[in-house]
């Protein structure tokens, strides 16, 4: 098999192109020059460079959205002795009996009267999750549910 090019002379770099064919066995391998434009190998750098940017490295999935209606526990530990600090841990059981650690900023709190105007009371969240069976949500919003007897307007829905 035969290679035929033309390649017209342009301005920029060059490069050898060898015919695997062309003069085997005489040592005397001619070559054949192509030219290669200033502007070609930006151009393929980019295009590159594109593609690869467009792939992440962690290839990890963006978190999902989701609602969530259930009690919201409050778990109160101490911290060192003598720091006068305390931590909390903020849970929710949902209908369905499943616990979820909910990573909740102060000021979602702070808008229902603080954490302990919350403990024990029936919300609703909406929340991020990194896959759909994680139990650690972080809260996006929070919204106290009624109770069940406001809402029918008495005990026999009056």
């Amino acid at each position: 098999m035969r290679l035929n090019l033309n390649i017209s002379k342009t301005a920029g770099t060059s490069t050898l192109i060898r015919d695997p064919h062309r003069n085997q066995g005489k040592g005397q391998g001619k070559g054949i020059r192509a030219h290669l434009s200033k502007g070609l190998v930006p151009l393929v750098l980019l295009v590159l460079g594109g593609a690869v940017a467009g792939c992440p490295l962690n290839s990890s999935p963006p978190p999902i959205t989701l609602e969530v209606v259930g009690k919201l526990h409050i778990l109160w530990g101490d911290g060192p002795p003598g720091s006068e600090t305390a931590q909390r841990e903020y849970w929710l059981l949902d209908d369905q009996g499943r616990w979820y650690r909910l990573l909740l900023a102060e000021d979602l709190l702070e808008r229902w009267g603080g954490p302990l105007a919350l403990e024990g009371k029936r919300v609703r969240i909406r929340a991020e999750a990194p896959e759909p069976s994680s139990s650690v949500l972080r809260v996006l919003s929070l919204q106290v549910e009624k109770p069940a007897l406001a809402r029918s307007g008495g005990r026999n829905g009056r």
